[in-house]
């Protein structure tokens, strides 16, 4: 494929969205064409965090995994992001490509502690457990058991924090009372609380 020629000296850049003049005289510029891919990293408003909240209590556990560690890799990518100094997408895709780069990107700039790094780590093989198992693995699968009893970010955390008054009230909604499970979902919305407060803190 030939190589485009390069652009004039004398001729004004472009800019990458196209602007259209209004019949009053101002400008509009062309928001970009949404894509799977952009669906896939817009955040949510504060009432679909609460939706999402409620959701992790209802779904399958291979469901709520994926979904919870993947809010909070989302978040860490905002956090790395916002300390660089050159943020273009070519630089960023670079820095950030798995969720394994983002968390020795963010230890390494000093941001996250080494506990938390850990953390991260578990969060991430449990993640990544769930999402390629051909079997039918759940939280109380030993091996997640063990990953899930290490958080540190879920310490002092009670079962009881996520579940309604009632265990009854539990039930009847279908809503899981495996104390794994909840440890892990405390887990996850500890550790995003962090890194997204980690924002704009100067570095250690």
């Amino acid at each position: 494929m030939p190589k485009r020629p390069p652009k004039p000296p004398d001729r004004a850049s472009s800019p990458r969205h196209r602007q259209r003049t209004l019949s009053d005289g101002t400008t509009q510029t062309k928001t970009p064409r949404r894509t799977l891919s952009t669906l896939g990293r817009e955040l949510p408003s504060m009432d679909e965090f609460e939706q999402i909240d409620r959701e992790v209590l209802y779904v399958h556990d291979r469901a709520a995994a994926i979904l919870l560690v993947s809010q909070v890799e989302r978040f860490l990518e905002i956090a790395i992001v916002s300390r660089l100094f050159h943020q273009d997408k070519a630089t960023v895709a670079t820095l950030v490509s798995t969720f394994s780069a983002k968390i020795r990107l963010a230890y390494a700039m000093g941001f996250i502690s080494e506990e938390e790094r850990k953390d991260l780590d578990r969060l991430r093989e449990v993640r990544n457990a769930f999402a390629h198992a051909l079997r039918p693995i759940t939280f109380t699968n030993e091996l997640i058991i063990g990953h899930t009893a290490a958080l540190k970010c879920a310490m002092g955390h009670s079962p009881d924090d996520l579940m309604p008054r009632s265990p009854l009230a539990a039930a009847v909604a279908g809503i899981s009372q495996d104390p794994n499970r909840l440890k892990f979902i405390e887990g996850c919305r500890k550790m995003s609380l962090a890194i997204l407060n980690s924002v704009g803190r100067p570095l250690a």
